[in-house]
């Protein structure tokens, strides 16, 4: 928990894990309760947690508030993305660039993401492709999510790296709203860094290579 709590600060601009104010953790469903930092995350059966500045008190049990006196975080927003399941309808693209975006209904929790295609109205073109099927990605097969592209028209483009076999890394894109793409990587990116996998590691490590190969040339 002391590593997840320095990572933590460490992505949170202007805050200095060696260097106060100090901070801790506190279960969200426990107020004024400090986590130990000795502790893994297994031992704490949640995933929901709050960042707490030494000193001050949270406002509410179901509501974290974010409340700023001097300039300076008191409380902040919920660490740790809840475990509840969210769905976003969004559209998927294909790299085939003949092939039209899809409408998907994108599932996401804490322990996986879903995958489910929308019933469309059938056209000529349509019967040309392959009927799209529904899967779902464990979370510990997750790799990379990033957003890709930010268009001028409020949309944007995210790319979700899996490991589909025993080797092979793959990823898809999707397009939606800005304000929903933004809240999916935000989503995705916390559960990269809390559980940061076998798989995470790996695809990491192969990204370095490939950049390293880059710059040799």
């Amino acid at each position: 928990m002391r590593e997840l709590l320095q990572k933590t600060l460490r992505r949170r601009k202007g805050i200095v894990p060696k260097s106060g104010p100090h901070y801790t953790l506190e279960k969200e469903s426990s107020p004024g309760e400090k986590v130990d930092m000795d502790s893994s995350l297994q031992d704490m059966n949640t995933l929901n947690f709050v960042l707490v500045r030494e000193h001050s008190k949270r406002e509410s049990i179901s509501f974290i508030h974010e409340s700023r006196s001097n300039s300076q975080v008191t409380c902040e927003t919920t660490l740790v993305p809840s475990s509840q399941y969210k769905s976003y309808r969004i559209q998927m693209l294909h790299k085939n660039v003949l092939r039209p975006p899809s409408g998907v209904d994108f599932g996401l929790s804490a322990e996986k993401i879903e995958i489910v295609p929308i019933m469309q109205m059938k056209t000529k073109t349509s019967k040309l492709w392959n009927k799209q099927k529904a899967y779902s990605i464990s979370s510990d097969k997750l790799a990379d999510c990033l957003i890709v592209h930010e268009g001028k028209t409020g949309k944007s483009v995210f790319r979700l790296v899996y490991l589909a076999t025993s080797r092979d890394f793959k990823y898809h894109e999707f397009e939606s709203k800005s304000s929903d793409i933004k809240e999916i990587v935000a989503k995705i990116q916390q559960i990269l860094d809390l559980r940061y996998s076998q798989v995470r590691r790996d695809y990491l490590y192969v990204l370095s290579k490939k950049q390293q190969k880059k710059q040799e040339k």
